[in-house]
């Protein structure tokens, strides 16, 4: 079946699509400023174009930002029309871009666009939890899809369509990014310092106290929470009863209570439970 035959029919209204790559791709930039808000639940999606260069000395921009709200993750995300290379022009971009520094240096970059924001936590987040990468386009391509899987990068497909009122409906294709409500870090043993659980999205953490309660294995365990640089630890209070290589999971119940989970230790690229 010809793609372009497709339509979406609401009510009384006909959408057709719009031809894949007829858009400039400032023009989709745009759309999906205004739109992908409503694919990217639980995430902010911000102008983000700085200069960003690789190890090579080559230089890209991203174009947008994914900022989850409560600061678990974030995702720089590159916009690309169908009709560009992949070869030649996308793999090459991201290349550039997955090599940058993305430290705290971007935050009034950020909160230029998004006056809400927690600064402290945003700050946290991007100096403790580095991006990951997505690549929207307007048409799904299973060979970028896979390419792009391959090297751990992201792909979404928002292709468009257009009513005789100019009015839009968008069919969204790929994985998009999102995080249980409830889930608030993974974290490990640090290989360092076994005592140390080592907090991955330390952003995430609303910690008050000099001590923090994980509920863990039926019972309470107390924690201390150690920052430097970049980094966020919870020291024990008392005997650390994890175990080393294995990978954890916090997580926040409706109360605001912290637990543990997991006990997975990893193996190669596989993770088996702790026996």
């Amino acid at each position: 079946m010809d793609d372009r035959a497709i339509r979406i029919i609401h009510g009384a209204q006909v959408y057709s699509r719009v031809a894949p790559g007829s858009l400039y791709e400032g023009e989709l930039r745009s759309l999906l400023l205004t739109h992908a808000t409503y694919a990217f639940c639980g995430y902010k999606v911000l102008p983000f174009d700085p200069v960003v260069t690789g190890n090579q000395g080559l230089s890209a921009r991203p174009d947008l930002a994914l900022i989850d709200l409560e600061y678990r993750s974030w995702w720089v995300v590159e916009v690309e029309l169908c009709t560009h290379s992949l070869e030649s022009h996308v793999l090459p971009q991201l290349a550039v871009l997955r090599d940058g520094d993305y430290g705290p240096a971007m935050l009034s970059r950020l909160v230029r666009h998004w006056k809400e924001a927690d600064r402290a936590r945003l700050e946290v987040l991007l100096r403790a939890t580095p991006p990951r990468f997505l690549v929207v386009s307007d048409l799904w391509l299973e060979e970028w899809w896979l390419s792009l899987a391959a090297v751990g990068v992201g792909f979404v497909a928002f292709e468009l369509f257009r009513n005789q009122r100019n009015e839009l409906a968008w069919v969204v294709k790929g994985q998009v990014p999102s995080l249980p409500k409830d889930f608030v870090s993974a974290c490990r043993i640090d290989p360092i310092v076994p005592r140390f659980l080592w907090v991955q999205s330390p952003g995430a953490l609303t910690i008050q106290d000099e001590v923090i309660e994980l509920l863990y294995d039926g019972g309470i365990t107390q924690w201390k929470p150690l920052k430097l640089k970049d980094k966020v630890w919870l020291s024990p209070l008392g005997r650390n009863m994890l175990t080393p290589g294995a990978v954890y999971e916090i997580w926040r119940d409706r109360s605001g209570r912290y637990s543990l989970r997991g006990g997975l230790r990893e193996r190669g690229n596989r993770i088996s439970r702790r026996p």
